[in-house]
């Protein structure tokens, strides 16, 4: 994931610069909190240690509190959630066919919920309320884009496959369906049913003629495995 390290990149360029320094200064006039570290680099090296939560937790929201109007604390916190947002890019990294455009949303939420972090309503556990909100945002809308590579509209003969057996949509389908056939959530057949008339270009009528069944019923089946599929797709995990 090459957006982290960009990032990580630009703030080494700015944790110990006078800029960084200057804006320190400027926060620990109002949040007495901040005024004992020498850099924006001691700040995340002292956020990053294990078994302070409390002390953690006073300096994430001194940064939150800062970062409403100046980007540079917003940035600050970015860097301080950065590990906890690689976990969540990492949990679906394999969803889309640009390897960076998932890290890139992940960021993206993570910024506008630092940006906008409701401070008096949530004043404690300050960097974990941002990354459940950051994943819960990443699970929301990675439920609906999997939806719809499922297609959970309308089956009828005519339809278009949901897509091709060699472009992104297909093989993520295949992929999908795969799991959740080794999860238990779809038996062999039903996998067969979807792969074969959603994919490889099978008609419902046609399949139903080579298995001497009624159309209806299978039409039925595999609505009701899409459906589960669908369900089974929008978990977070």
């Amino acid at each position: 994931m090459q957006l982290f390290a960009k990032l990580d990149e630009e703030w080494a360029a700015v944790a110990r610069s006078p800029s960084g320094r200057a804006a320190l200064g400027r926060w620990a006039a109002s949040h007495p909190i901040l005024g004992g570290f020498a850099d924006l680099a001691d700040v995340i090296e002292f956020v990053h240690r294990r078994n302070q939560a409390v002390a953690n937790d006073r300096v994430h929201l001194a940064l939150v509190e800062l970062a409403l109007g100046d980007a540079l604390a917003a940035r600050t916190m970015l860097c301080a959630v950065q590990p906890g947002l690689i976990a969540i890019a990492r949990q679906y990294r394999d969803l889309d066919g640009d390897p960076e455009e998932l890290p890139a949303f992940v960021v993206a939420a993570a910024w506008e919920r630092i940006r906008s972090y409701p401070v008096r309503r949530r004043p404690s556990h300050v960097a974990g309320n941002v990354l459940l909100d950051t994943r819960q945002r990443v699970t929301r809308t990675v439920g609906r884009h999997r939806a719809e590579l499922v297609g959970l509209a309308a089956c009828g003969d005519c339809q278009p496959a949901v897509a091709g057996p060699g472009d992104d949509a297909g093989v993520h389908l295949r992929l999908d369906l795969d799991v959740a056939r080794r999860r238990g959530v779809l038996n062999e057949r039903d996998a067969h049913l979807i792969t074969s008339t959603r994919l490889s270009g099978c008609t419902v009528t046609s399949h139903a003629a080579r298995r001497a069944e009624p159309v209806a019923r299978l039409r039925q089946q595999r609505l009701r495995a899409e459906a589960a599929l669908g369900a089974f797709l929008s978990e977070p995990n």
